[in-house]
């Protein structure tokens, strides 16, 4: 049997290399995507308390608002229950309601769009890991026909 010569075992071990940092650099890309996903994730949720405290904001100044405005008209002598009084109170409340729905809507849209983001992000780095791991393969196999030639000019 003949030796294998050396610009073989060169080549061998390149095709070795090259294989294991393409399955390597895939890795890395599946990795750092679910980490930034992962962050992503996080920033969408803190987003959505953040507006749900803000609804709470809202509906508790709606609240302290109403309180005012009753001990305004107690104060003034008018009557806190009478047909304009609570026309007046309604309006303060359904501001501060709207307000507060407000404040969740526009915090779960954003939210949303944030998770989309970490999807996408998640997509990209599996796709990325797809591409190395097929140019990994295509390494082989370019390589093998070069290794093949190499052997077959070296022990006829």
């Amino acid at each position: 049997m003949a030796e294998v010569n050396t610009n073989t075992n060169l080549q061998l071990m390149s095709t070795t290399m090259t294989t294991l940092s393409r399955f390597m650099q895939a890795r890395a890309a599946e990795k750092a995507a679910e980490f930034t996903a992962k962050q992503l994730e996080r920033n969408a949720k803190a987003r959505f308390a953040q507006g749900t405290r803000q609804a709470y904001e809202e509906q508790r100044q709606g609240r302290l608002m109403i309180s005012n405005a009753r001990a305004a008209m107690a104060g003034s002598g008018t009557s806190t229950t009478d047909a304009g009084a609570t026309t007046q109170l309604a309006n303060i409340k359904a501001t501060a309601d709207y307000n507060a729905l407000s404040a969740v809507f526009g915090a779960k849209s954003e939210a949303q769009g944030i998770f989309e983001k970490a999807q996408a992000v998640r997509y990209e780095g599996k796709t990325k890991a797809n591409a190395q791991r097929v140019k990994a393969v295509s390494t082989v196999l370019s390589d093998a026909m070069k290794i093949r030639e190499n052997w077959n000019a070296n022990n006829p």
